[in-house]
Parts: C-alpha cells; structure tokens; sequence
C-alpha cells in the first residue's frame, strides 16, 4: 500500500495547497472527506462550483435564495422583546453552514467515521489498482489509465476531527498540521464543532507540523523538504 498523509489546520491555513504539492510534484491522490458533502449541496441547493471547492471565502457567502433559520434565534429574539426596534435583518444560508451541518448534525451524528472511512475505501481501492483510477472532485473515484504515473499515495486534505486522524493513523498514514497566522473562522460557523474541535488537537498528535508563514514559494519548499524526510 501506498503513502496515506492526513493534513488539517484551521480554514484558510493553506491545507489545498499543500495536498496539491504532494499531488503535483510526487504523484499522489487527493481525497477530500467534503466533496461528497459538497457534490450533495451542489445537487440540493444549486451552490455553484466556485462556492463549494473555490477560494475558502466563497464558501462563506450568504445565498440570498435560502432565508435560514440559525442557532441564535432565541437571542435574537429576546433582544426584540428589550430593544424593538432593533433589525438584524434576514440570515441567509451560506455553503459552508450547509457544509457543517450534513457533515456533522447529519453525518457524524449518524456514525463518527462516516466520512473518513468511506475516503479510505477509496484509497485503498486506488492503492490496489494504482494505474487504474484517478479522483475527481465532482464524482469521486474514476477509471483512468496511469500506466506512465501510477498512483504514489493519498493525502487526505481537510482532517478536522481527531477520530479522522486516529483511523488515518492506525492504517499507517502520516499526520500534517498547518499553521498560519489569522487563519481560522470568526463567529457561528468558527464555533461549529468540526473547527472548534481541530483547534482543540495538541501538536504533539501530529507527526510533522508545517509554519505557513510566509510566500507560495515558501509553502511549497516546505513541502518539498518534508517529504524527503517520510
């Protein structure tokens, strides 16, 4: 079997680029545990690609289509019954609340390794047949012909919780932590579980931590080093 590298890190930290330096420069696949959640939304709620596997802000766009219900209903609630003429305005559901909450309220709710474990069984199934699959975001696994570029590894390139890195783990993976400075969510969707939890997790569970601190290319020889000492 292959390399298995599990990254995490808050949004923003750079997790894509990374797996997408093991992707380019050695081969490997990249999985993420989002893209069935996102390949639903896509379906579901009409989010375009760009909102769900673009730029991490786009995923925190309101979508004036869908008025929401949110967590702090009841406050706002009580602050009308002591200032009634405040206005909040109408609260619009964003690709990345849904994101959370079939991932977590749903997902994981239903079964904790719901979404590591099916990433895995991919894997494994492109690690057997290394020059017969490739992954697409958009349908998963695919037939391909990797004749002249078997496949190397898989990365994993948005670990959040520490059962998903504990499976990563115990089938022989590598763990990566990214760091950046202001990097993370602010307010409802920064206290949701699947980033609160990820925050939470001590260095000491990772076997490399990488300091993103500086350019691209910075981030990119970081890279490049790294994997010369697996």
């Amino acid at each position: 079997m292959g390399i298995l590298i599990g990254v995490s890190g808050s949004a923003g930290v750079g997790k894509d680029t990374v797996a997408n330096h093991f992707v380019d420069k050695f081969g490997l696949l990249k999985i993420s545990f989002a893209d069935p959640l996102k390949r639903i939304c896509r379906d579901v709620f009409d989010f375009s690609d760009k909102a769900l596997w673009g730029p991490s802000e786009e995923r925190s766009k309101p979508d004036s289509r869908y008025k929401r219900l949110g967590d702090d209903d009841l406050a706002r609630e009580i602050d009308k019954e002591i200032f009634p003429n405040i206005d909040y305005g109408p609260k619009f559901l964003t690709p990345r609340y849904a994101l959370q909450k079939i991932g977590t309220e749903f997902g994981r709710n239903c079964y904790p390794n719901i979404w590591v474990e099916y990433a895995l069984r991919l894997a494994r199934t492109a690690l057997a047949n290394p020059a017969q699959y490739d992954y697409n975001y958009k349908y998963g696994l695919v037939p391909a012909d990797r004749k002249k570029n078997p496949i190397q590894g898989v990365v994993f390139a948005d670990c959040r919780f520490k059962n998903e890195l504990d499976l990563i783990k115990e089938n022989g993976g590598i763990l990566i932590r990214i760091k950046r400075h202001e990097a993370g969510l602010s307010g409802e969707a920064g206290m949701h579980p699947s980033e609160k939890e990820q925050r939470g997790i001590p260095d000491s569970a990772f076997d490399y931590i990488i300091e993103n601190y500086g350019t691209l290319k910075d981030l990119e020889s970081s890279v490049l080093d790294l994997y010369d000492r697996f």
